[in-house]
């Protein structure tokens, strides 16, 4: 099983807290970002992870990662492709027909991987999109007929689906 990684992200609005590294690879707790997803990935019994980055940051991110247990390999973009063009190219790279999960390299998600690959199989869809509805990161303020504050409440789930930047896709 192959996985690809969206690392492009640049980490502009993170500044000196990311001391100049891609944001897949910004530390959390004394470990890449993308270290966590290579991790998670492996378990889930994926053995090769192709890393979509920007041009000329191939050789770090295959520093960062190797080891881990899946091979990793970099696919350095010539100029940012997004999220489409990004997966396209990094799909050039890979070895084995049919299915692959692919995933944002900026964001830790618990998304049971083999799960989703699984449903995605058992659809037979061209794509699967894990989604969820997040909780709220604001309270509830409740307000009487003259809209004076009768409460407060935590915030509960949002009630829209969001895309979780997963995906497992069939070539």
């Amino acid at each position: 099983m192959e996985a690809i990684i969206l690392a492009g992200g640049k980490a502009e609005r993170l500044g000196d807290a990311a001391g100049g590294r891609p944001k897949s690879l910004v530390p959390i707790a004394g470990k890449a970002l993308a270290a966590y997803q290579v991790g998670r990935l492996a378990r889930a019994g994926v053995e090769r992870v192709i890393i979509s980055c920007a041009a000329e940051q191939g050789k770090l991110f295959a520093a960062e990662l190797s080891g881990l247990g899946p091979e990793i390999v970099c696919a350095e973009e010539p100029k940012r492709l997004g999220r489409g063009g990004g997966i396209k190219f990094a799909a050039r790279q890979r070895r084995e027909p049919g299915d692959v999960l692919a995933l944002n390299g900026d964001e830790l998600v618990d998304v049971d991987f083999a799960a989703l690959i699984a449903r995605h199989r058992q659809t037979g869809a061209a794509a699967t999109v894990a989604v969820a509805r997040p909780a709220s990161p604001f309270g509830v303020v409740e307000l009487d007929d003259d809209d004076l504050i009768s409460g407060f409440s935590e915030g509960g789930r949002i009630p829209y689906w969001v895309n979780c930047g997963v995906y497992a896709l069939s070539a």
